[in-house]
């Protein structure tokens, strides 16, 4: 997942998988590989400042800019179904496109269904908060511990400190 100091998109993959009691199943993957667009699709919603805060570049999901509280721009998935599922993991990948500040960040939360509003993060139950100061790519394993056998929604957020990071 791209975010922080850019109007360029990066590289964002997300898989989930759960095991269920014979093997691993994929519940949920969106690779971004769409055209460039304001708009994310396939059944996210999106909490930004600009029109093209939450967007598709270069089939990867860009996430930028601030927003007066938390968070500044915001991607929440359709509704998952992990119903008969347990073990849930989110598997992604992520960077930023210029160095950030300590203070500037990616969460990954998630909610049983219906999903609370993309501004109400103590609602959400944060499972991940990177910050990597540079331009490094890293890939995430996240355990959803609490999602088992439910029906529930993810969301990446990123807070930062100043407009158009």
């Amino acid at each position: 997942m791209s975010f922080f100091k850019t109007s360029a998109a990066s590289v964002f993959a997300l898989g989930m998988t759960a095991a269920s009691a014979s093997a691993m199943t994929v519940l949920f993957q969106d690779t971004f590989d769409r055209s460039n667009s304001n708009t994310v699709g396939n059944g996210w919603t999106e909490l930004q400042d600009e029109n093209n805060d939450v967007a598709i570049r270069n089939n990867s999901l860009r996430l930028r800019d601030f927003l007066p509280g938390n968070p500044d721009a915001a991607a929440g998935s359709s509704v998952i179904d992990a119903t008969g599922f347990e073990n849930i993991e989110v598997t992604f990948r992520w960077r930023a496109l210029a160095p950030n500040e300590a203070t500037d960040d990616l969460f990954l939360a998630f909610a049983e269904a219906p999903a609370p509003a993309l501004t109400s993060q103590e609602a959400w139950t944060e499972v991940f908060q990177g910050n990597d100061g540079g331009t490094s790519t890293f890939s995430e394993t996240v355990s959803l511990a609490g999602a088992e056998n439910t029906l529930f929604n993810i969301m990446f957020w990123t807070d930062v400190s100043t407009s158009s990071e």
